[in-house]
């Protein structure tokens, strides 16, 4: 399974070839969990590299995506939706339940989904559980730097102020989950049930241990009532 296709670089095209299993041939589901064009645009590259050259291989999408919605509209977004429904085998529309974890079918005890949907509609992201490596994935809505040095563009005082130096934060996400609260609450007990000990970030640190922990201290402020990030 592929999630969030980056650029296809040379670099990253080799990466994945080494994976076990039989590198990127034997990908048969790509999953984009996020609206933002850079978890999108890049999807119709990795088509023809796999199963199949593609028609072996269900795209799924965020709900809003196949419309255009929000940000789904951007760098010529219906274009490139476009030619995803033309390089895959299949789309289809990851589950869309608010506050309930649904299976992905086709991966049923694989993997599993939970949706948070910004009150206006502008934000959409589905958060994934990836069940046989104890593992939960976050494109937009945390963030964490831990084992990475700060970046450039933050800085040590722009992660510090952002909530994410040496932990995880929702820098993005906590405007959001405090004017949207009976969402962010439904959404945030599926991963409270899920208790995954390791976070899997699309943004700065990959790989987030200890993940029940950094969850709380990403969104305690929406389990004790606290107003902090």
């Amino acid at each position: 399974m592929l999630i969030s296709p980056p650029a296809r670089t040379e670099e990253a095209q080799a990466l994945m070839q080494t994976l076990p299993g039989g590198g990127l041939s034997a990908v048969t589901h790509v999953v984009i969990p996020n609206l933002s064009p850079e978890h999108w645009f890049h999807a119709p590259e990795w088509a023809p590299f796999l199963a199949g050259g593609g028609r072996g291989a269900t795209l799924w999408m965020p709900p809003g995506l196949l419309e255009g919605r929000a940000t789904a509209s951007l760098f010529n977004g219906r274009e490139r939706v476009s030619a995803m429904r033309a390089a895959y085998g299949a789309v289809g529309v990851l589950p869309d339940t608010p506050g309930e974890g649904r299976p992905l079918p086709g991966l049923e005890g694989e993997v599993e989904a939970v949706a948070f949907n910004e009150g206006s509609g502008a934000f959409t992201e589905v958060t994934l559980r990836l069940v046989d490596y104890d593992a939960t994935v976050f494109t937009d809505l945390a963030f964490a730097a831990i084992d990475h040095p700060p970046s450039p563009l933050y800085g040590r005082f722009g992660h510090q102020v952002t909530g994410m130096d040496g932990k995880l934060g929702c820098p993005i996400a906590f405007p959001m989950l405090l004017k949207d609260r009976e969402a962010g609450a439904a959404w945030l007990r599926v991963l409270r049930g899920w208790s995954s000990s390791r976070l899997l970030c699309a943004h700065f640190d990959p790989l987030v241990r200890d993940g029940r922990t950094q969850l709380h201290n990403a969104f305690g402020f929406m389990m004790d009532g606290a107003s902090g990030a």
